[in-house]
């Protein structure tokens, strides 16, 4: 039995005044429900998430990088419509992936970043 039942939440920082983008876009561009909002903080929901590892780093990561954090997705090309839109850079896809595991995982992903540099995955399960 794992210790672990699942990811709380993933925290940023952004400076002061780029607080009222970030807001809008996790709430207006990206259509996530506010959770909760308190002096100097706000959550939005995600829903259930999951920690991605991978063993191939071509150099040593500095401790505690993150290389980007993957949203579940119900329409990959709605979100990149959507981030698109309200200007923000898709770097790549939308494409169809093959992950090549025990079982295949099918599903369509596209990677934006966000209006603090965070890069976001759009993972479809198909």
């Amino acid at each position: 039995m794992s210790l672990i039942k699942g990811i709380h939440h993933v925290s940023m920082k952004c400076a002061p005044e780029a607080y009222g983008k970030v807001k809008a876009f996790y709430q207006d561009v990206l259509q996530m429900p506010l959770e909760r909002e308190w002096d100097g903080g706000v959550m939005f929901s995600a829903g259930e998430g999951l920690i991605e590892i991978f063993p191939n780093a071509a150099d040593e990561p500095g401790q505690g990088d993150i290389r980007h954090f993957a949203l579940t997705v119900s329409d990959t090309d709605a979100c990149v419509a959507a981030v698109r839109g309200a200007g923000y850079d898709v770097f790549s896809g939308p494409e169809n992936v093959v992950i090549r595991s025990q079982e295949p995982l099918h599903a369509r992903i596209a990677f934006c970043h966000g209006p603090c540099g965070e890069e976001i995955e759009f993972f479809e399960l198909r």
